[in-house]
């Protein structure tokens, strides 16, 4: 059932597109008008973590942080773009738990992000300006370096977390504003919803423990702005 029902919705789309182009060939055109034009972006933003936690006792909050972000894509029509994102996403701990009563500020930690996605962006130009919405959504895989996570209650037993994740799964979604200077500059500042799945770590604490952990799904929330310039 569910698969008729989107295959019903897919065909009423691709009407519909088809009525538009058959009703306004202008619009067509600006739409799937192709425009091959290859593009790099730098990208850096300020983004707030939500807390890490395994259970309601172990977890870990964090202080905002920082992303920076390398991506090469290619603008296929008049309004569609693809592109691959490299991103590097860090956060200092702010305050951890290692169990009931062991909680308190973190005196160490830091984690770095890696992620790797594939986006795609739709963007529309209003009308007599050099300004363009964009909105996009991409999918890909992130992990997690951990270094030096601890606090005063639980350092003195050896529990110092230091390690790096197993990949999992990663969506994203962003919108904003370009300017265009030129026909190849652009700047552009927007807003980045990023979630990522369970990640997996296997912990080998200097007190000889090893330690597994799976804290649940990491959501962040970035201000961003960037370049971009189209060859």
């Amino acid at each position: 059932m569910l698969k008729k029902i989107q295959a019903t919705g897919l065909a009423g789309g691709l009407g519909a597109l088809l009525l538009i182009g058959a009703a306004n060939p202008g619009e067509a055109q600006e739409l799937f008008g192709p425009d091959y034009r290859p593009y790099v972006s730098a990208t850096v933003g300020w983004q707030t973590r939500s807390r890490s936690a395994e259970s309601d006792v172990i977890w870990a909050d964090w202080d905002n942080g920082y992303n920076y972000n390398l991506a090469a894509g290619l603008k296929l029509f008049q309004r569609f773009r693809i592109d691959v994102e490299w991103s590097w996403l860090t956060n200092d701990a702010e305050a951890t738990s290692g169990g009931p009563g062991l909680d308190g500020p973190a005196t160490g930690g830091t984690a770095d992000l890696t992620a790797y996605t594939l986006n795609a962006y739709f963007d529309y130009l209003i009308p007599n300006t050099p300004v363009e919405l964009y909105a996009g959504v991409g999918y890909g895989t992130f992990r997690s370096k951990l270094s030096g996570l601890t606090n005063a209650k639980i350092s003195p037993f050896g529990f110092v977390f230091s390690g790096t994740s197993a990949y999992a799964p990663v969506f994203q979604a962003r919108a904003g504003l370009t300017y265009h200077f030129n026909d190849n500059f652009q700047l552009y500042a927007g807003y980045r919803y990023f979630n990522g799945g369970k990640l997996k770590f296997h912990f080998n604490l200097p007190n000889g423990i090893e330690f597994d952990a799976a804290p649940k799904d990491t959501v962040m929330n970035s201000g961003e702005i960037g370049l971009r310039y189209l060859f």
